[in-house]
């Protein structure tokens, strides 16, 4: 069993510098709920793969993340 100290040093806070929120579809506009791939690149780089359910379009988004 592992336990951790009450008084042990926070974890780093980590910062999006892109709002986290459901890309739209660039070729239709429609909402695209989940993403089929998400990959981290242990650098602070998630990419995420996209497909839209109205029109077929695949495309790919970036988020970084920043340690603080």
């Amino acid at each position: 069993m592992l336990m951790q100290s009450a008084d042990c040093a926070r974890a780093p806070q980590i910062i999006a510098t892109r709002e986290l929120r459901r890309p739209h579809c660039p070729r239709c506009s429609a909402m695209v709920l989940m993403a089929e791939n998400s990959r981290f690149d242990g650098e602070g780089r998630i990419d995420h793969a996209w497909s839209c359910e109205e029109c077929g379009h695949t495309f790919r988004t970036t988020i970084r993340l920043v340690l603080r």
